[in-house]
């Protein structure tokens, strides 16, 4: 998918690893995972899969203020309001800080 990710300038090709389904409530190992992935995959075009708990909100935060490529899946309609706003408080946080915006995300239900 890399060679994808690099013709279309990174608007396709990404490649997506879920987080295991033990972290779903577990903010603090949800955000070390999802870094480990990042380290150990070491490739732009990679998207971790984060299930949208109650918890997710902080978590999505987080990872869109370093600059994680997400795909957020959605289990209920209301978590889909609680998903945005995640998003869009990080990009605020990245603004403010001068970062780029460049960060993607696929928000899916099911």
């Amino acid at each position: 998918m890399r060679p994808v990710y690099d013709r279309t300038g990174g608007a396709d090709g990404y490649v997506s690893l879920e987080l295991p389904p033990p972290l779903s409530h577990d903010t603090a190992g949800s955000v070390r995972t999802a870094k480990e992935y990042w380290h150990r995959v070491d490739r732009p075009n990679l998207m971790v899969k984060v299930p949208a708990t109650p918890r997710h909100p902080r978590r999505s935060r987080a990872d869109r203020r370093r600059g994680q490529r997400q795909r957020d899946l959605i289990f209920a309609l209301e978590a889909y309001e609680k998903v945005i706003t995640a998003y869009i408080g990080g990009l605020q946080r990245r603004h403010g800080a001068g970062q780029s915006l460049d960060v993607h995300s696929v928000p899916r239900s099911s």
